[in-house]
C-alpha cells in the first residue's frame, strides 16, 4: 500500500479558457507533478506493465473547491507510475474536510494484494 501526506492547499483540477482552451494552470501543473514525486517517493520504480486494479482513500482538506476537481489531481499524479489510466481505480473513498490546515493524505492498494490479505 502506498501513503502519501502533502501538506499544503490542494489545488484543484478545472479547465481554463482564453486564448488557449481548455488548459489547466502551472499552479495545479506544479502540484500533480509534486503529488507524483511523493508518490515516486513511496512506489519506487514504475511498474513496466501497469494493469492491476485499485482501491483509493483520499482525504483532503480544502475551504474551497468541489470534491470532484479536488479529487483528480490525486489520480493524474498517479498515472505513469502506479496505473496507465485513473480507469484502474475500481474503488475510490473521498473525505472532504472545509475547517483545519489545508493537506491531502491517500492512499493507494492494488485489489488483488487486497483479496489475498483477505484470503489468508
Amino acid at each position: 500500500m502506498i501513503e502519501v501526506r502533502y501538506q499544503g492547499q490542494p489545488i484543484p483540477a478545472s479547465l481554463h479558457t482564453g486564448r488557449e482552451r481548455g488548459y489547466r494552470t502551472e499552479a495545479y501543473r506544479e502540484y500533480v507533478r509534486a503529488l507524483a514525486l511523493l508518490i515516486r517517493e513511496q512506489a519506487g520504480p514504475p511498474d513496466p506493465d501497469q494493469t492491476g486494479l485499485y482501491e483509493v482513500t483520499i482525504k483532503l482538506t480544502s475551504p474551497k473547491g468541489d470534491i470532484d476537481n479536488l479529487t483528480k489531481p490525486v489520480l493524474d499524479a498517479a498515472k505513469g507510475i502506479i496505473w496507465k489510466d485513473d480507469s484502474q481505480v475500481a474503488h475510490l473513498d473521498v473525505w472532504l474536510f472545509r475547517t483545519g490546515e489545508p493537506r491531502v493524505y491517500f492512499t493507494i492498494d492494488e485489489i488483488s494484494r487486497i483479496e489475498k490479505q483477505e484470503e489468508a
